[in-house]
């Protein structure tokens, strides 16, 4: 790692070459945001903090704020990681075991030609769809999942499209469109297409 400096900040590149904050930085961030929120004005801050000048001051009181919503974030995602986990091993634990079929009473319903104990499948396909359910919820946490894509079209593109699509059905009903059945026939297309 190679350490540079930019108005007063420790710049410490990383191993993939781009700039990370030093501790020595993200201290004086953090002295930077508590200064603000006291009510210290960003040129007095810059002064009391040794920073070149008010916009130094304003950027580090934003990146500790920045760092302060991002902290609690994570922590929350790897919360919610953990209990997916063990929901995840509910869900395994019921996969893994043997449910037999029972009646109304409370007894085990039994194959009539065998005599052996009914499989119940059904709390293992819940428990599958559970399990699915559980891995969107984590791909939706971590980001993981491709956003859906949406087709923009520009309003020329839509009204060349409306048209070719009036012309097919103008020839699906052996009628002429466009302008030059207007010239034809004296009447528009909102005229060609009312049937009265």
């Amino acid at each position: 790692m190679t350490a540079d400096t930019k108005d007063g900040r420790a710049l410490v590149r990383g191993g993939d070459g781009k700039f990370t904050r030093s501790l020595a930085t993200a201290e004086r961030d953090a002295k930077a945001c508590r200064l603000r929120s006291q009510g210290m004005s960003y040129p007095r801050i810059a002064r009391e903090l040794g920073l070149a000048d008010a916009s130094s001051a304003r950027s580090a009181v934003e990146r500790a704020l920045r760092d302060t919503v991002r902290e609690p974030a994570d922590e929350l995602r790897t919360l919610m990681d953990a209990q997916l986990d063990q929901l995840t091993m509910v869900c395994l634990t019921i996969l893994g075991t043997r449910h037999l079929v029972t009646g109304s009473g409370g007894q085990v319903a039994r194959d009539p030609a065998t005599g052996d104990p009914l499989l119940d499948d059904m709390p293992r396909l819940q428990a599958v769809d559970r399990l699915l359910k559980i891995m969107e919820r984590r791909a939706k946490l971590h980001g993981v999942d491709a956003p859906a894509k949406i087709e923009m079209r520009s309003a020329s593109e839509l009204d060349a499209e409306i048209a070719g699509l009036l012309d097919q059905l103008a020839d699906a009903r052996g009628i002429a469109s466009g302008p030059s059945a207007q010239a034809l026939t004296g009447q528009d297309d909102a005229q060609l297409s009312d049937p009265s």
